[in-house]
């Protein structure tokens, strides 16, 4: 398929359970991902599921949630450059909640306050530690562009852990590719 999409009207009979239904459907041009980008993709989305946030619109986000995610994100893959210890609870500063929303949400994000556990008292946010969820990653199958700088991922959840729950469930995804800096991030 030389564009970005084609539009397939089916008027015909179902005749198996693998018959395109009637209707109008868009098909979408596939994008041929190296090794390399599927699984840096795939790590762009399991910022999420480890978080347990497997159904996510970034339309609808609120400020508590992007808190939230900027620090369990911090919490989970820079502890031990970003989370420091105070008082006998965890501490991590604005600026390192804010990178994270930057970097996930491309929103300059300055709208700080306690949320739920999560004290803010000026400077960053002191809390509790959590650990022990079964924490769950995207493999990434196939990416298609949707135009728009938009793209459907679909792939599925494994947990590294469990050689025999190798595909958990299905995934379905769609990314909008931003510049944050000097490369685009999807």
């Amino acid at each position: 398929m030389k564009k970005e999409s084609i539009t397939v009207t089916w008027s015909g009979k179902e005749t198996s359970d693998y018959s395109f239904p009637k209707g109008t459907f868009k098909l979408n041009k596939k994008v041929d991902l190296s090794s390399e980008e599927s699984k840096k993709l795939g790590g762009v989305l399991s910022n999420f599921t480890e978080l347990q946030l497997y159904k996510f619109d970034a339309k609808k986000v609120s400020n508590p949630d992007l808190i939230r995610f900027g620090l369990w994100h911090n919490y989970i893959n820079n502890f031990n450059s970003r989370i420091s210890s105070l008082n006998g609870k965890l501490y991590i500063s604005k600026s390192s909640v804010e990178s994270s929303i930057l970097k996930y949400f491309n929103i300059t994000f300055k709208n700080h306050r306690s949320v739920l556990n999560l004290k803010y008292n000026g400077k960053g946010y002191v809390f509790d530690g959590a650990d022990g969820e079964k924490v769950l990653y995207v493999q990434v199958d196939e990416l298609y562009d949707m135009g728009s700088n938009q793209y459907r991922v679909n792939g599925h959840l494994y947990d590294p852990e469990d050689s025999n729950d190798m595909n958990v469930s299905r995934v379905d995804a769609t990314e909008k590719k931003v510049k944050t800096g000097k490369e685009p991030f999807l």
